[in-house]
């Protein structure tokens, strides 16, 4: 899912690209916290398992914005639309 967001976020050209920066920035400032992250860990069923250790920190905002800045740096944009 990291990389599902953060291809399209590296385009130049994508449309409301601002909003959704400032939107995924804000959400990772002001996060739940250890009560909303419990729930949603134990709505979903992974209370008890290994999973519920990894899958909330894999796809954390920060994440998203360090794999962001790796395609707008190592892909040119000329290659991607000629």
């Amino acid at each position: 899912m990291l990389y599902i967001t953060a291809y399209p976020m590296a385009q130049r050209d994508l449309p409301g690209r601002k909003f959704l920066s400032i939107f995924f920035l804000i959400t990772m400032y002001f996060g739940g916290g250890l009560v909303p992250t419990y729930l949603v860990v134990k709505s979903t069923g992974l209370v008890g398992s290994m999973w519920s250790l990894f899958l909330p920190g894999g796809v954390a905002v920060g994440n998203m914005i360090i794999v962001r800045n790796y395609f707008q740096n190592s892909i040119p944009y000329d290659s991607i639309f000629p």
